[in-house]
Order: C-alpha cells, then sequence, then structure tokens
C-alpha cells in the first residue's frame, strides 16, 4: 500500500525518541515519544472502541500509548496507569481524532469477540470523545479514571452537557450498550491483576476461558497476574503466578515464567498442575 500511494511507513518501535516533560499530575515527570510524532505537520489518533480489562474502555486517550518507546508502555503498567494516561496526553495533542466504532469488542482488549456499533465519531478533543465513548458503552465518564484525570488536568471536560454532538447520519436503529461483567467476576476463582500489559492480560483471559470450558477453574484456585500483584500472605488457595512479572514472588504454587505468557502455556500448564494435583 506504502509502494502504491507513495507513502511512508514509520515503525515506531524503532523511531528515535524523545524525552518531553509533561503537564498533568503523575507518577512520571516526563515522558519518551517518538520523534516522528512530535515532529510531523499533522496527527491523526485513530482509536478503536474497545472495551479493557484493567482501564474498561480505551479509546483515543489510552491509544496515545503506542507513540512511546517500549521500555516506557512497561512503566506505565507499574505505576498508576490512569494518571499516566493523562500524562500523556498533557503532552500529545492530535489535531484529529477518528474513532472506528464499526466492530469493536466490549468485553476485553483482546478482540477476538467483536460487536457491530455501525458509527465512526470524528472530533479534536480526546476529553470529549472518550466521554462521548464511555457514555455509548453504559458508563459514567468519571467511572473511567483516566477520563476523570484528563478532565480534572484541564485537558477536557467530561461534562455530558457541555460537550455539543452534531450527527451526520443519524443510524436507523439507535444502539446503546451495557458494560460488561468485569472478567475477575466471570470465573469461578480468585484473580489478582495489577500492573499487567494488555498482552500478558488477553492471554490470561483466553486461558481461563478454555479453562472454564474445561470445568478446571474453581474457587481453590488463586491467579496473580502483574507488575503490582501480591500474593495472599494468609493464601489458602492452590496459587499461580502468571508471567515473568508475578513469578518473581517466591510463594506461588506454579510459576508461568514466560513474557508474555501464551494462553497455550498458561492453560497447558493450569491443567497440567490441576491433574497432578
Amino acid at each position: 500500500m506504502a509502494s502504491r500511494y507513495e507513502f511512508r511507513l514509520v515503525d515506531l518501535e524503532r523511531d528515535e525518541f524523545v524525552k518531553k516533560a509533561v503537564h498533568a499530575e503523575g507518577p512520571f515527570k516526563s515522558l519518551e515519544i517518538a520523534r516522528s510524532v512530535l515532529e510531523c505537520d499533522f496527527l491523526i489518533n485513530v482509536p478503536l472502541i474497545k472495551a479493557h480489562n484493567e482501564t474498561l474502555i480505551t479509546c483515543s486517550l489510552k491509544n496515545l500509548k503506542g507513540t512511546l518507546s517500549r521500555s516506557m508502555k512497561s512503566a506505565f503498567h507499574g505505576v498508576n496507569l490512569h494518571q499516566a494516561i493523562a500524562q500523556l496526553n498533557s503532552v500529545l495533542i492530535p489535531h484529529l481524532i477518528v474513532v472506528d466504532g464499526l466492530q469493536g469488542d466490549l468485553h476485553s482488549e483482546s478482540g477476538h469477540d467483536p460487536v457491530a456499533m455501525d458509527r465512526i465519531i470524528l472530533g479534536t478533543n480526546p476529553v470529549e470523545i472518550d466521554s462521548v465513548v464511555a457514555d455509548t458503552l453504559g458508563y459514567k465518564p468519571r467511572d473511567i479514571r483516566h477520563i476523570a484525570y484528563s478532565g480534572d488536568a484541564g485537558l477536557g471536560t467530561c461534562d455530558l452537557k457541555k460537550i455539543r454532538i452534531q450527527s451526520l447520519n443519524r443510524p436507523s436503529e439507535v444502539k446503546r450498550f451495557s458494560p460488561p461483567t468485569h472478567y475477575s467476576k466471570r470465573f469461578p476463582c480468585s484473580i489478582r491483576a495489577e500492573g499487567a500489559c494488555c498482552t500478558c492480560m488477553g492471554n490470561f483471559v483466553f486461558a481461563l476461558e478454555r479453562l472454564n470450558e474445561k470445568r478446571l477453574l474453581s474457587d481453590r484456585l488463586s491467579f496473580v497476574i502483574g507488575q503490582n500483584a501480591n500474593i495472599s500472605t494468609q493464601k489458602k488457595a492452590f496459587t499461580i503466578a502468571v508471567g515473568q512479572c508475578a513469578s518473581k514472588q517466591d510463594a506461588a504454587d506454579l510459576s508461568i515464567d514466560e513474557c508474555p505468557p501464551t494462553a497455550s502455556s498458561i492453560y497447558q500448564g493450569v491443567s497440567s498442575a490441576i491433574t497432578k494435583k
């Protein structure tokens, strides 16, 4: 496509990164952002409407994480992710936002269960856009913490009464959606997840679904995943540490020490341990 239309594609993972001071309260004093993004003439942010296991939704505010260095992306999950997203948006302001709401996954960021929403949203303020998206998905905008932090930082309003919406073509059926059941309540086991990256979390949920289909999950199992999730000192259940970060803890009965762990390795490891147990 690049050759056909004679434009240049840039892999931001291989770009030069520039430190930029933040202008909102949070865990970082500066962020490493791709130079190509900072120096472009016109920046268009094209997020997909999706649910997210940690932030509940992901849209234009969180989508800018793609402009960060890999180490910075990982660091975001070791701190207050919601404040960090607000800090990022205090530094990087797109000229235009085009939200793909044609088909999004309303259960997780993994994208395996798309729902037809049949809409595209355009705007210039990410806080306002994400507030409208949150409302569409059945949330109050301030229930999404990174939207609330961004609004409080003066990056835009999340008051729906103050946001002007112009419909260019109204669909024949106005669809409204309800928040999905959170993953922590979908499975009959204990889950402690704090600071897990999207890939790790997505593969983990895939594995839980397979384990649940085989009726291998129960309240006698306790899963720990992420940089900040701790194993209870009074644990009574069989504890499984998922991923390299969680596996650094010695108290787990089973560690799946991979970064990121695949859904297959999680499933095989847990099912094998349960069978032996």
